[in-house]
């Protein structure tokens, strides 16, 4: 199990995750990016500034 750092609540991965893919939490909203897949971890999103 996996939770978002933003709201806490469960995140839920598709099966066909990828890493460095990008997705939002289905409760708060906010960008996550799949860092590890085993194990799953992922972490806020942050674009990077040019």
């Amino acid at each position: 199990m996996i939770f978002c750092p933003e709201c806490g609540m469960e995140v839920r991965l598709p099966d066909d995750v990828t890493e460095e893919e990008l997705f939002e939490c289905g409760n708060c909203g906010v960008e996550l990016v799949v860092v590890s897949t085993d194990p799953p971890r992922v972490e806020l999103y942050e674009e990077e500034e040019k």
